[in-house]
C-alpha cells in the first residue's frame, strides 16, 4: 500500500525535496560575509577620521591595508546586485588576504603563523563561497562585460550621470591639487606673478590631499557649464563668438565658486590670500587666476568632458560600476584621513 501512495498522500518525513534557496533577501551566512565587509570599510573610515596624518606610517603595510578596504567595497557591491561573480571573488579576496599576511610577515621577519586565526576565519569564507547550494542559488546576476558601443553623453535624468559626477568629483578633487602644485611651481620660478608658501604641507606634503574645491569646480562644469557651452553654440553663429563668451562666463562662475569655499573655510586667509595681487576681492579671488579658471574650465567644457563622458559610456555597465565603488571608497579614505583631521 504504501508504494502507491500519491506524493501529496506521502508523509512530511518521506519527502526527498530540497529546502528552496531562491529567496534572494535571506543571504544567511553570506548576509555575515556582506555585514564583514562593511564593517572593515566603516572602522577604517572611523579610524582615520580619529588618527593624525602625522603619526600616520605609510609602508608596505598601509598599502594593502588600504587595498584591501578598497576590495571589501567592491565585494559588497557584488553581493548587494546578486553578481555570480561574487563567488570567484571573495574567494580571491580571501586567499590574497592569507597570502599578503604570510608575505609581510616573512618581510618584517615576524612570525608567519601569528595570522592563523584569521586564517580560519578565510577559509571558511573560502570553503562556503564554494559549497554553499544557498550561494549558488541567489548570487545568479551576470557580469556583463560587453562593451556597449555608445557614444551618446549621460543626461541628468540618467543614473549613470550622477554615478559618473560623483566620481568626477573624487577624480579631480585631488587632480586640482596637482593643478594647484604646478601653478605653485610657475609662481615660485617666476613665471607667474604672486605669492606661495612653500612650507604649506597640503600643497607640497601629501599628493594624494584631496582639494574640495577643484573637485566642486569639475562638477559646475558638467552641471552648469557643460549645458551653457551648448546653448552658446547653439544661439549664437558668429565664429568663435561662443567660446569667447563660455571663457567669461565660466571664469566668472569658477570665481564665484571659490569665492564661496574662501569665505567658508579660507576666511583669516590661512589658506591663500590674494591680497598682494592686483584686481583681488577681500583676498579670496582676483583677476589672475579668474583668467586660469576660465582658461582650464574653457578647455573642461569643450574638450575634456565630452571626451571622458564618451570614452566611459564606452565601458561596460558593469565594470564602470566597479570602477566608481572603488573610486568612491579611496576617495572615502583620503576624505577622511586629510579634511577630517584638516
Amino acid at each position: 500500500m504504501e508504494a502507491e501512495l500519491g506524493a501529496e498522500e506521502r508523509p512530511h518525513h518521506m519527502s526527498t525535496s530540497k529546502k528552496d534557496f531562491s529567496n534572494g533577501h535571506k543571504l544567511g551566512f553570506l548576509r555575515l560575509v556582506e555585514i564583514g565587509c562593511i564593517f572593515n570599510v566603516v572602522t577604517t573610515l572611523v579610524y582615520l577620521g580619529m588618527v593624525s596624518r602625522d603619526v600616520m606610517v605609510y609602508d608596505l603595510n598601509t598599502l594593502v591595508g588600504a587595498v584591501t578596504v578598497v576590495l571589501n567595497g567592491v565585494g559588497v557591491w557584488l553581493i548587494m546586485q546578486r553578481m555570480r561573480a561574487a563567488r570567484p571573488y571573495f574567494v580571491f579576496l580571501n586567499l590574497f588576504a592569507i597570502a599578503t599576511d604570510v608575505a609581510l610577515a616573512a618581510v618584517s621577519g615576524g612570525d608567519v603563523m601569528a595570522q592563523w586565526p584569521a586564517w580560519v576565519i578565510n577559509g571558511l569564507v573560502i570553503l562556503y563561497m564554494l559549497t554553499s547550494r544557498r550561494v549558488k542559488a541567489v548570487l545568479v546576476e551576470p557580469l556583463s562585460l560587453a562593451p556597449t558601443h555608445d557614444t551618446a553623453i549621460p543626461k541628468p535624468n540618467e543614473l549613470r550621470f550622477w554615478r559618473d559626477l560623483v566620481m568626477f568629483y573624487c577624480i579631480f578633487a585631488v587632480v586640482g591639487h596637482w593643478m594647484e602644485a604646478a601653478f605653485g611651481v610657475a609662481i615660485l620660478n617666476g613665471l607667474v606673478p604672486g605669492d606661495v608658501n612653500p612650507a604649506d604641507t597640503s600643497l607640497w606634503r601629501d599628493w594624494l590631499y584631496p582639494f574640495p574645491t577643484e573637485g566642486m569646480g569639475f562638477a559646475m562644469c558638467v552641471l552648469l557649464l557643460y549645458p551653457i557651452k551648448n546653448w552658446l553654440q547653439a544661439h549664437v553663429h558668429v565664429p568663435v563668438l561662443p567660446i569667447v563668451l563660455s571663457f567669461v562666463i565660466n571664469g566668472i562662475v569658477c570665481s564665484l565658486v571659490e569665492l564661496v569655499f574662501g569665505l567658508a573655510t579660507n576666511p583669516t586667509l590661512q589658506l591663500w590670500d590674494y591680497t598682494p595681487l592686483p584686481f583681488n576681492f577681500m583676498g579670496q579671488i582676483c583677476l589672475q587666476n579668474g583668467a586660469l579658471f576660465g582658461v582650464v574650465s574653457t578647455i573642461i567644457t569643450w574638450v575634456i568632458y565630452p571626451f571622458i563622458a564618451r570614452w566611459i559610456d564606452r565601458v561596460p555597465k558593469d565594470a564602470m560600476n566597479i570602477i566608481a565603488v572603488v573610486v568612491y571608497v579611496f576617495y572615502a579614505m583620503l576624505q577622511f584621513l586629510y579634511i577630517t583631521n584638516f
